[in-house]
């Protein structure tokens, strides 16, 4: 699968994007229950491309592996809390809007535990992503080409010493293997120096 087109921060319809993206990320849900809203809206949306991004981000905040996996199932286990189990419902609620809309009970229940501005960030966070999808799926983003900043952040080695050529390392390793023989070559003669110079203090005494 070849992307179909370049579409990111040079574009302003994405940067648009980006600002909403902000936003809801500011907003103050709790980073686990906006990534489970993240990965059940592209479950339901069918975005590999968002479903691998999410679950890696979920991961890196301390989600587990068995809710993640059971997450297109939630009402069948009891790894959720109530509050969740609200907010998934509602997601799904407004991803299907088309056939299974928000009812009263879907929304009477998210209102039980949340405030109509805590709602409307929510509402937000659940648009936003159901718009990401559609680019994402649209523009063809490859699955598995997401890389969470932390986890680059952890290379061992640089950037921008990684890019050095293999043959530049060679001329490195040969450099200090001569020194390292300058070294060891200069202490033996030193050595050397000391042991005559003791030599002849003993003969002159």
């Amino acid at each position: 699968m070849q992307p179909r087109m370049e579409f990111g921060v040079k574009s302003a319809a994405y940067r648009g994007m980006l600002q909403l993206e902000q936003y809801v990320r500011s907003s103050g849900i709790p980073s686990i229950l906006l990534e489970l809203i993240k990965i059940r809206a592209s479950q339901i949306n069918g975005c590999a491309f968002c479903i691998d991004m999410h679950t890696k981000d979920a991961k890196l905040n301390g989600e587990t592996e068995q809710r993640i996996y059971a997450l297109n199932a939630w009402r069948e286990t009891l790894f959720f809390t109530p509050e969740e189990r609200a907010v998934l419902a509602f997601t799904e609620g407004v991803t299907l809007i088309a056939t299974h809309p928000v009812s009263d009970e879907i929304y009477d229940e998210v209102s039980r535990y949340f405030t109509p501005d805590e709602i409307a960030n929510l509402l937000m966070a659940i648009v936003t992503i159901n718009g990401w999808n559609r680019i994402a799926i649209t523009t063809r983003m490859i699955p598995g080409s997401y890389e969470p900043q932390p986890l680059r952040d952890k290379k061992i080695v640089p950037d921008h010493v990684s890019q050095i050529p293999f043959v530049g390392w060679g001329i490195v390793f040969h450099i200090t293997a001569i020194l390292l023989f300058f070294i060891e070559g200069l202490g033996c003669a030193m050595g050397v120096w000391a042991l005559k110079s003791l030599q002849r203090r003993e003969s002159v005494l």
